[in-house]
């Protein structure tokens, strides 16, 4: 199977213009909005790297999920929608063997969420009890592509991605502060994570990757 990455995994592996040292990412809730009609929260994803360009995403409720509407590059007022809904979490609490639409994938292919355990998981930031929701591409099912792990009140604590059926990439949060909102993410206004990319193999993905989806 190529490999495959959903759009906010690709965000979280931006690498510096070397190629080959990895980046820690900052997520920023940085104001409410409206877009299209729906009020929701923009989101700056700010590589650790200068050299790397930060992006905005435009998250809102909807259906008792967290859907993923829209990205830019952070100064750009131009919105590239995706032609999908696309919902990271639920809003409410996860049950074991709950289902949902995930995120596109990198080649735009559909993909499924799916609640497969709860488990504790230990990282710089402390140790969350978890939900692990294993993401699958829905045209190869019971493949695992990214597995997140979520923590009510925190958000995703932890998310990895697989090539050739061993783990590829993952990070882990080093680093939180909620000041307001609740669910599995918070987007209260001034909200933020840092995520730092475990060295666990030689595969790279440049931001040009990520800005190729919004063409």
């Amino acid at each position: 199977m190529n490999q495959m990455r959903t759009m906010l995994s690709i965000l979280l592996m931006l690498l510096t213009t070397a190629g080959v040292v990895l980046a820690d990412e900052t997520i920023t809730v940085a104001a409410d909005s409206t877009l299209a009609g729906q009020a929701g929260y923009i989101v700056h994803v700010t590589p650790d790297n200068p050299q790397d360009s930060a992006s905005s995403l435009f998250f809102f409720e909807e259906a008792g999920k967290l859907r993923m509407y829209a990205a830019r590059d952070v100064g750009s007022q131009d919105w590239d929608i995706f032609g999908s809904a696309q919902y990271l979490c639920p809003t409410a609490p996860m049950s074991l063997g709950d289902t949902w639409s995930h995120l596109s994938s990198d080649e735009g292919e559909a993909t499924l969420a799916r609640v497969v355990a709860e488990e504790d998981v230990t990282t710089a930031a402390g140790l969350f009890t978890t939900f692990r929701v294993e993401v699958e591409l829905v045209s190869e099912p019971n493949v695992s592509i990214e597995t997140m792990w979520f923590a009510w009140g925190v958000g995703f604590v932890r998310n990895q991605g697989y090539e050739g059926g061993a783990v590829d990439w993952r990070d882990n949060l080093t680093s939180y502060s909620i000041v307001g909102g609740s669910g599995y993410m918070p987007l209260g206004v001034g909200n933020t994570w840092t995520h730092a990319p475990e060295a666990v193999s030689t595969e790279t993905a440049g931001w040009g990757e990520l800005k190729s989806l919004f063409r």
